[in-house]
């Protein structure tokens, strides 16, 4: 795997002496650019520390190319909290005050390079779209925040800082109230003193990262603490970042745009990842499993069903003289049909059996651990949830109702079945049942094996 190549960007010594020690603790590879030069030969860049505290030189010229709409390379700009003017804080990801300590130095790489990783993935998600990355688009109208301290004055001031941005902010006073506002209202950061009456902070951020609905959230601790054991400790709880008391307004906007700016990246890699695979197993008219993810689901299941020595039921479900209905009545009517018949199955079946469409207008269900009994009930329950359904122009159908042919097999213990096999078997059973006049459930005449 190869390193991320961290760019120190400065005229500074002993602040590229500093940054070269913590990319070294990350076995990241370090590339300084003492002048415009240097900079402009290095290549392959995965991120930019960019140090802004000395003469107006050339890192300020770079600053300002950097204010592009999409900036590839994620920056960090390297100052004094009192250098640290409007126009780095709207161009930067992160800051990193000087001195630099080791510790919000590794803080700050992880956390901007973590956001680069989701970056890059959504580059992929989207990379036959056309919306440009990372520019993204937030899920909901106005992010969410909760205040989490128990000083009304605390509060008040964090909220009268966060003002001037568009957001919902929400506030706690102790741990318990914090657990469950994040729970019920689930919002995209939690800022988190760490002296709470009762549980404090670090506790009841260990509790908030073990909510499978909260794991997500970001979690910025507040601490009047000295030292590093308190910040240190609060990221062992699973903090993604700090602030120091008193905090300072600068810094606090760089790190809340910040954290939210990757919890709406994560948000969207993961709507971007199950539409994937949304789009890779379900049939995109019916909403049922489509035929590839049934394939792997039945191998699955009949390797679960050998090894526990138990049955697995298998129904084809074609819809009875549906080239007529669609010749009739037009593909849009027989889609229609489709989709009816597919939820009418699925209202019909187990939540542990599945439903697929097979192709065309066959259908087909996976039944775990059902006999030849149990598939021939569960058969029969389909067969004439369909016959009773009135569907329109079901009258025109041979019959004058719209219905179905099931053809049912079993694969049976102790050596149970391959699923080509066992496919074959529910196949010739359906043929059958066409054979015998349609409308009917027939069964594979013995267990598969």
């Amino acid at each position: 795997m190869r390193k991320y190549r961290i760019v120190i960007a400065s005229e500074d010594e002993e602040c590229i002496r500093a940054v070269g020690g913590c990319v070294a603790a990350e076995n990241m590879e370090l590339l300084p650019a003492r002048s415009r030069e240097e900079y402009d030969r290095l290549r392959d860049i995965d991120l930019v520390m960019l140090d802004i505290s000395g003469p107006d030189g050339y890192e300020r010229q770079l600053l300002r190319e950097m204010r592009e709409p999409v900036r590839k390379v994620p920056l960090i700009v390297v100052a004094s909290l009192a250098e640290l003017d409007q126009e780095a804080c709207r161009t930067a990801d992160e800051f990193l005050s000087k001195p630099i300590v080791p510790l919000e130095c590794n803080v700050r790489l992880k956390s901007v390079l973590g956001l680069k990783k989701l970056n890059d993935y959504l580059a992929e998600y989207t990379r036959d779209e056309t919306e440009e990355v990372p520019a993204a688009a937030p899920l909901r109208e106005r992010s969410r925040i909760l205040i989490v301290d128990d000083s009304r004055f605390e509060r008040m001031l964090l909220m009268h800082m966060l003002a001037q941005n568009d957001l919902d902010i929400l506030t706690a006073a102790d741990g318990e109230e914090a657990l469950t506002l994040a729970e019920k209202l689930v919002p995209d950061l939690i800022i988190l003193d760490v002296v709470l009456p009762g549980m404090d902070g670090y506790e009841v951020c260990g509790h908030l990262k073990s909510m499978t609905v909260l794991e997500n959230v970001p979690v910025l601790m507040v601490t009047a603490l000295e030292g590093m054991e308190a910040r240190l400790k609060g990221l062992e709880y699973g903090a993604d970042d700090y602030l120091k008391k008193p905090v300072s307004d600068k810094e606090l906007q760089l790190r809340v745009r910040s954290l939210l700016k990757r919890k709406q990246m994560h948000d969207r890699l993961l709507e971007k990842y199950w539409s994937a695979r949304q789009q890779a197993t379900l049939d995109s008219l019916t909403g049922l499993a489509n035929h590839g993810f049934f394939q792997k689901h039945l191998a699955e299941e009949l390797e679960r069903a050998r090894r526990f020595r138990e049955p697995v039921g298998l129904l084809m479900i074609d819809v009875d003289s549906f080239k007529q209905y669609n010749d009739s009545n037009g593909h849009p009517a027989g889609d229609e049909v489709l989709k009816t018949v597919a939820r009418l199955i699925q209202e019909t079946v187990r939540t542990s059996d599945l439903a697929a469409r097979y192709g065309g207008e066959e259908f087909v269900v996976v039944l775990p651990r059902t006999d030849r009994k149990g598939t021939l009930v569960t058969a029969g329950k389909i067969q004439r949830a369909i016959l009773e359904h009135r569907f329109p122009h079901g009258e025109k159908q041979p019959g004058g109702r719209l219905t179905v042919s099931i053809g049912a097999a079993v694969a049976a213990p102790p050596d149970g079945s391959d699923p080509e096999h066992l496919v074959t078997a529910a196949d010739e059973a359906l043929y059958v049942a066409k054979g015998a006049g349609r409308n009917c459930v027939k069964m594979a005449e013995n267990g598969v094996r």
